[in-house]
């Protein structure tokens, strides 16, 4: 008879938490159930009376009754005024516009896999858990792309393949939102904090870079916690790797050629921009104080900024790697990268529904 090894009162847990949220549905279709409730709710709402002071005016709100004549007519004339009015939404595009072209073009991919070639063998683990960290700049492209080199890495290593996949999902999921660049995040993170904030002071205005300092430091730290657990835990638990391995594909030269170009590139857009913020003086300071930082056209374009970042060496990389040869080919990679926010894109309609 074979012996099933009791499960520890952790594992259970984990294990009924896993099988109640495969049952969840769709986060779509949660949406349209809040959606459901909230009408119920406006309704018995309305029934009690029930009022609320807006912090930010000092104006009282009723309860409206979204399921009477009236409240059909609210829905049905402020829809989508809302949803196009939404601060994230336009944020999250622009930014994907330049963070799209940079992950279709591959130039996101093998910007990864050149650090962690060129990376010394001492280093080579942090290099890894680093690439996670700052990739996630990339959206979903670092834990498509990191775990299975990893994996490979460490088996040249000696170490086991799955501590280097559970390192590099840490690193890319984990670690999420944690990084010393600007990002989607940020941007979709300013938006909604911008939203909610002007609910309790009308005149509040975030920036995308209003978090930098915490997700800069998160770096460091989960960097660091991150590499103690995958050598002092993670690597010795496993023990040495005896199954057979397949070899990871160099780049080519024309591939590292095409990168060189498109980091040339990224610099030297970099160079423009602080030309016009570090001079007293500059265009994107601010015209009376001379701020960089408080109501300078800087921050105020901080998300264009971004999106300029990531799609002019996306570009190069694409033209000289090849993989954009016709308009046609731009064209497809602008709309293919804009065509994986269209479940964002509903759940905001859903979202600022609920």
């Amino acid at each position: 008879m074979k012996h099933v090894k009791k499960q520890g009162f952790v594992d259970r847990f984990l294990s009924k938490v896993e099988t109640a949220g495969n049952r969840l549905p769709d986060p779509i279709v949660l949406f349209i159930i809040l959606m459901g409730l909230i009408l119920v709710g406006s309704f018995v709402s309305s029934l009690f009376n029930f009022k609320a002071t807006n912090p930010a005016t000092g104006e009282v709100v009723e309860a409206v009754n979204l399921l009477s004549g009236e409240g059909l007519v609210q829905i049905l004339t402020e829809s989508i005024n809302n949803f196009s009015a939404f601060p994230p939404l336009g944020m999250v595009l622009v930014v994907m516009l330049g963070i799209g072209i940079a992950e279709k073009t591959g130039y996101f991919e093998v910007a990864m896999k050149r650090i962690i070639e060129i990376a010394p063998r001492t280093l080579i683990i942090p290099t890894m858990i680093l690439v996670g960290i700052i990739g996630n700049v990339a959206g979903d492209a670092a834990p498509v792309i990191l775990p299975p080199i990893a994996a490979m890495v460490m088996i040249k290593l000696g170490y086991h393949p799955f501590a280097g996949l559970t390192m590099a999902y840490a690193a890319t999921t984990g670690a999420f939102s944690a990084n010393f660049l600007l990002g989607m995040t940020d941007a979709l993170a300013a938006g909604f904090t911008e939203a909610g904030a002007k609910l309790v002071d009308s005149s509040y205005q975030a920036n995308v870079a209003m978090n930098y300092y915490f997700i800069a430091a998160s770096s460091i730290l989960l960097l660091i916690v991150i590499y103690f657990v995958t050598t002092k835990l993670t690597i010795p638990r496993l023990g040495a790797y005896k199954g057979q391995s397949t070899s990871e594909k160099k780049l080519s030269n024309s591939e590292i050629i095409a990168l060189r170009w498109a980091n040339v590139s990224m610099v030297i857009v970099a160079i423009l921009f602080i030309v016009l913020i570090i001079p007293e003086g500059g265009l994107l300071r601010n015209t009376e104080t001379n701020s960089i930082i408080n109501d300078s056209p800087f921050m105020d374009s901080i998300v264009f900024i971004i999106t300029i970042l990531f799609f002019v060496p996306g570009l190069v990389y694409g033209l000289k790697s090849k993989t954009i040869k016709t308009t046609k080919d731009f064209g497809n990679i602008l709309s293919e990268s804009m065509g994986t926010m269209g479940s964002y894109i509903v759940l905001v309609f859903l979202q600022h529904k609920c």
